[in-house]
């Protein structure tokens, strides 16, 4: 399998380009109408607007229109009062990917999670959901989204970028579990796994980092 791990971009510019004409954009209010369009062609990410990392487990509910009003005017109060919640992917000008990621305190759910809890007191942003719509997939997308979401973070400071994808075992990943990624995919642009934290459908859900001011050299172990 190829290394793109020296591929992760420098802190700079939050535009990227990648395959097939990709580019990424940090979401903020003039986005705002692509986000709401890319997460329109999902019933998931249209009755979650990814809040669902934002809010402890007890305040989150995805079922039923005042459920799903609620994820959104919420997630939208976010854009409005400046805090950019994740990256938007397009293809020529259609919003086809998004990845969440911001600093890790701004995630209740990590916060009060009994298994993911922090490795240790160091800072980090983490990088907690994808989607990609469906006729985008395959395309490397996803890979393109984690560098820009590390630039992204470098940026505004951040030392550290974690995530917590599942192992990815085989073919046992569906793609209703897809949504936090696949270490494979992480450890192809240096992450490195800090543990095991918990399991989700029978496969083990691991804390991974990107230390962004010591980058991995490629073929390090």
């Amino acid at each position: 399998m190829a290394d793109d791990r020296n591929n992760l971009p420098e802190a700079g510019a939050l535009t990227m380009a990648g395959p097939a004409g990709l580019e990424i954009y940090p979401v903020t209010l003039d986005r705002w109408d692509d986000l709401a369009a890319l997460f329109a062609t999902s019933p998931v990410m249209s009755s979650c607007w990814c809040m669902s990392p934002r809010l402890r487990s007890s305040e989150f509910s995805r079922f039923g229109s005042e459920s799903r009003r609620r994820n959104e005017e919420t997630m939208h109060g976010l854009v409005v009062s400046g805090t950019v919640p994740g990256l938007l992917a397009y293809v020529g000008s259609q919003p086809a990917g998004w990845i969440a990621v911001s600093p890790r305190e701004q995630y209740a759910r990590l916060q009060h999670s009994p298994t993911l809890v922090p490795a240790d007191g160091l800072p980090v942003w983490s990088i907690v959901c994808f989607y990609t719509r469906r006729e985008y997939r395959r395309r490397g997308m996803t890979k393109v989204l984690i560098q820009a979401a590390v630039q992204h973070a470098a940026a505004h400071g951040a030392a550290v970028v974690e995530t917590y994808p599942l192992a990815g075992w085989g073919d046992r990943v569906g793609s209703s579990d897809a949504y936090s990624g696949v270490a494979g995919t992480f450890r192809t642009l240096g992450f490195y796994e800090v543990r095991i934290s918990g399991k989700s459908r029978g496969q083990p859900r691991l804390t991974m980092r990107y230390d962004v001011e010591k980058p991995q050299a490629a073929g390090s172990q």
